[in-house]
Order: structure tokens, then sequence, then C-alpha cells
């Protein structure tokens, strides 16, 4: 073999050791984001059950009570009237809402076994709506309107009574007086997370190399009153 041979095969073989070695590290590093990507999958899933589904100590929901009902104009002109829905036991943190989840202002008054809510309507001709009436507290044992609503030429319906779960503002706060290294020891978790929308907590997310959850849930504001979250769950 002449040098010159001997020079173009060893070009050959660091020409097929370079890529055996690129291959190798490229299938090694696929692989290991690969596993990463999943690890953070099942930790972003835990986590947000955790916080968002399940209910105990370290969930930040909680259970509210929700009554829908509906409303119809039947005098054949517009008009105002006050609402008066009457709730046993007594119940609290009662807000009204419209179907748009609108709210629409409310009074109440409390006697010793039941609380009122009052709140005023317009109608127009034969029109029909929709409240929703959310409260905390044990479910109710009777739902009465104060008045014969039939009197006043409208017709009121109970049509449901269900529970639903919101993000306390109360275990909201509560998480939010944790320091972040208390708060992955709560939960058990060495990967680093983020809650943004509805209780703000932990550091800011890097730009890549994270999982991302979004989840609708209702949130209670610091006034007590609630609203539809979209929750983002940043794990990294």
């Amino acid at each position: 073999m002449t040098q010159v041979d001997f020079a173009i095969a060893f070009v050959f073989m660091l020409i097929i050791l370079t890529y055996s070695i690129f291959f190798v590290t490229n299938n090694i590093s696929h692989d290991f984001d690969t596993l990463t990507t999943k690890r953070l999958e099942r930790t972003c899933l835990s986590l947000s059950k955790q916080l968002f589904d399940i209910q105990d100590n370290k969930s930040l929901m909680t259970n509210f009570k929700e009554i829908q009902a509906s409303f119809q104009e039947m005098g054949g002109y517009s008009h105002e009237e006050q609402i008066n829905v009457v709730i046993s036991p007594v119940v609290s943190k009662i807000h009204v809402y419209d179907k748009l989840f609108n709210e629409i202002p409310s009074s109440t008054s409390s006697t010793s076994d039941s609380v009122t809510v009052s709140f005023d309507l317009n109608f127009s001709v034969v029109e029909k709506k929709y409240v929703n009436i959310f409260y905390f507290g044990e479910p109710s044992t009777s739902i009465n309107f104060l008045n014969n609503v039939t009197e006043t030429n409208i017709t009121g319906t109970i049509l449901s009574e269900k529970d639903v779960i919101v993000l306390s503002q109360e275990k909201c706060t509560n998480l939010t007086s944790l320091s972040y290294g208390d708060s992955k020891n709560l939960f058990g978790f060495t990967e680093n997370f983020k809650i943004t929308n509805g209780c703000d907590y932990g550091p800011e997310p890097p730009l890549a190399n994270l999982i991302v959850k979004t989840k609708t849930i209702l949130v209670e504001n610091p006034d007590e009153t609630i609203y539809p979250q979209y929750l983002k769950l940043t794990v990294w």
C-alpha cells in the first residue's frame, strides 16, 4: 500500500468513526430527551390532580353549591321584579350570576335557620331568564320563593342544585404563604413548577424543556365572587 493509499484509507476511517460517534450521541441525546419529557409529563399530570382534582389538605379546590333557576315574564308587559329566594339551612358566600357568568347585584338576610337572597331582574314581554346562585355550605334542605311569583306576573322554577369545585382563595393564600422549597417538599417533587392565573405561584419557567397543562376551572376571588379562569400549570 502506498503512502497515498494509506492516507486515503485513514481519512475514510476518520469519517466513519466521526459519523458513528455522532449517530450514537444523537441517539443517546434523543433517548434522554424522550425520557425527560415523559417524566415531566407524569409529574405535571400528578401535580395537576393533586392541586385541582383531589380535594384534600394539599388541594387548592373546595366544594361550593350551585342552584340553577329560571324566571319568565307572564303578564304581557316589560317590568322589573325583585326575586327573593329562601335557602335552608343558613349558608354563606352567596352570589348570583346570569347565564353568561355576569354577576347580578344581590343582598342577603338571615334568620336562625335560613337565608334569603334578593336580586332584581328586568323582563321584556314573555322573556325567560336563567340565573345561577352559588353558595358555600351544607346542601340545602329546602329552596323556596319568599313571595308568590305568579302574583308579580312572572313564574319561577328551581331547575337543579349541584356540587361544583372551586379554587379556594383561602387555600391559595395558604400555598403562596409557603416558601417554594417547602411547597415542593409538600408535594414530594424534585421538579420545578409554576401556577399561572387564579393562584399565581412559583418562579418563572425557562423558554424550553418544559411541559404545560391548561385547565378551565372556577376560581374564588378575594371578594368571594366566583369566575371561570383558564389556568396554566408549567413543569420543568
